[in-house]
């Protein structure tokens, strides 16, 4: 594998954010499977551009090459004893699908040497194109690839596998033991991804670097300032360089550890945030000014059997009871994250705090907030 190195900063935008990675270089995938159970979890962080990237590599999901389809087409044939820091760039097809069934969202695992990774292919698709970074493959070492439907709130469902052994040339063909699978892989040759790794590697390095110069708080931001685009331009330019070499290369690891801990930290500043605003806070009871004119006062956090008795069938998981304008508001957990809330229809002076995937039960919001022209003012949460 590459050694690291010592990357040049890559072109700036005019917003201060590395310049967009190639598209040739990477496809993002978002839903990461448990290891234990065959499950797709949702990333906490649900409807933030947040990748899942620590529970992907976690379990050796390897992003996928975006150019994959016509890579697949265009490599080159031929004997090779041995590859070492190469690509596999393998067709997956299932030619026996019947006509009136829905087609599949391939997740394949391909396992040499004892080792699996996970590859994520198209969605409703009977034929996809993966790709798989290679330590090494030796004439006589054995391949096997297990492709399942992906499902997102069940267990995968397995459709076929196969095994074979590489001859020391290419294509690598494998047929599954149910003869549903027929998979054909080529290989995308040391050099050609070396050089596609010179162009990734500074960007990775400058997109943590990036993230880790945004530390800070903003009270009156979303998620109180959490920097967002930097985060989403970190994991982007790490997976880029990980569908290349993998997770632990030297590539991709060292920098790795230090966006989790960059990230660690930016968390740890923004619950300390918090934590000082709660003693500051208006307490529940009692009015204070909102920014921008007009007053507000935090009666109760409605939830379950009340909110149902209150508001009907289509009661929200819970709601928050104000006096006074309860416009621009917004709950704000212990972590930082604020989750926005809007007047109930009908009921002017309850806000709707629906918690959808990924977010925590409203009673565990401690404060709610109010911003309005720049202004932010906060209530403590009953």
């Amino acid at each position: 594998m590459p050694t690291p190195s010592t990357p040049a900063v890559p072109s700036v935008t005019r917003t201060g954010l590395p310049a967009p990675i190639s598209p040739e270089l990477l496809e993002v995938q978002s839903w990461t499977t448990r290891p234990d159970s065959g499950l797709v979890e949702v990333p906490r962080w649900t409807m933030r551009p947040d990748s899942g990237l620590e529970r992907r590599a976690a379990v050796d999901q390897i992003p996928q090459l975006a150019d994959r389809w016509q890579l697949f087409g265009s490599l080159k044939d031929g004997p090779i004893a041995r590859v070492e820091g190469g690509v596999l760039v393998c067709d997956l097809r299932l030619p026996g699908s019947p006509w009136w069934k829905s087609r599949p969202d391939m997740q394949a695992t391909l396992e040499l040497d004892g080792h699996e990774q996970i590859l994520v292919g198209e969605n409703n698709r009977d034929a996809t194109v993966v790709t798989a970074p290679l330590k090494s493959l030796d004439t006589g070492d054995s391949l096997k690839i297990n492709v399942e439907d992906r499902d997102l709130l069940t267990r995968n469902d397995y459709i076929d596998g196969g095994t074979t052994t590489f001859p020391g040339s290419f294509p690598l063909l494998i047929v599954g033991t149910g003869d549903k699978l027929h998979a054909t892989c080529r290989v995308l040759r040391p050099d050609a991804v070396a050089k596609r790794l010179r162009k990734a590697a500074p960007q990775a390095e400058h997109g943590v670097a990036a993230f880790e110069r945004a530390r800070g708080v903003d009270l009156a931001a979303p998620d109180l300032g959490y920097p967002w685009t930097e985060h989403q331009t970190a994991e982007a330019n790490l997976d880029a360089v990980a569908a290349l070499v993998g997770w632990q290369d030297p590539e991709v690891a060292p920098r790795r550890a230090r966006l989790k801990e960059a990230k660690a930290a930016q968390m740890r500043t923004l619950a300390d945030a918090v934590q000082t605003q709660i003693p500051k806070s208006t307490p529940p009871g009692r009015a204070a000014k909102r920014p921008g004119g007009g007053s507000l006062k935090l009666i109760a956090l409605i939830c379950g059997d009340a909110s149902m008795t209150k508001f009907g069938e289509l009661a929200p998981e819970c709601a928050v009871q104000v006096e006074g304008d309860g416009s621009g508001a917004d709950l704000v957990y212990p972590d930082g994250r604020t989750e926005p809330l809007t007047a109930i229809e009908g009921h002017a002076d309850h806000l709707a705090a629906n918690s959808g995937l990924g977010t925590d039960h409203p009673r565990k919001a401690v404060l709610l907030r109010v911003t309005s022209g720049g202004g932010v003012q906060f209530w403590r949460m009953p």
